[in-house]
């Protein structure tokens, strides 16, 4: 593997001796167990059009809400989906005690990245339509996080957005292109 194809895999950066397939399948495993969970004690509306895809907006006081916590997932923009949000969700909706909001969006094997990105603008509008009486947390993971940052980045009026969390996210794109995950996406 060469350095490049490291420093844009974060499973190969774990501290635990774990391989690469290890770190994947356990992100795996406790993503779907929570997701699963959270089905079960949390009030949610799942697959809400937004138009281009689907988003799921968790937590039962979601209508009057104040602030809202926005999830786009990763996945080098061709694996992935919004149920990624899974551990995330109780923290948020009960924790926080506020709504999340998870985006889910085309693969890069079928769409432009600049067609993915705009998918993400229409989603961030879309939740800012729907919740007129909320400000908003934007978050993202990976791929995610450049989407977050891109829809964020290119709203006319981003008043409204009072956080932006970007978790492991990537943006040299121009560098990312020369990796076999970059390939793979053109």
């Amino acid at each position: 593997m060469s350095s490049l194809e490291k420093l844009f895999s974060p499973s190969q950066w774990n501290h635990k001796g774990k391989s690469s397939e290890e770190v994947i399948q356990e992100f795996i495993e406790v993503t779907q167990k929570s997701y699963e969970e959270a089905k079960k004690k949390i009030i949610a509306l799942r697959d809400v059009d937004y138009g281009p895809n689907k988003l799921d907006i968790w937590g039962a006081n979601a209508t009057d809400a104040t602030h809202v916590f926005i999830y786009f997932h990763g996945g080098y923009w061709q694996a992935g989906s919004k149920a990624d949000v899974g551990p995330m969700i109780d923290l948020v909706v009960n924790g926080a005690g506020i709504p999340c909001v998870s985006v889910g969006y085309d693969y890069a094997t079928n769409k432009s990245l600049k067609e993915i990105a705009a998918q993400a603008l229409t989603a961030l509008k879309f939740i800012e339509n729907r919740f007129m009486n909320a400000v908003f947390t934007v978050s993202g993971h990976s791929a995610g996080a450049y989407l977050a940052a891109s829809a964020v980045s290119n709203l006319e009026d981003p008043r409204r957005i009072k956080q932006v969390i970007l978790i492991s996210g990537i943006y040299e794109l121009a560098e990312f292109a020369q990796t076999s995950e970059g390939r793979n996406i053109q």
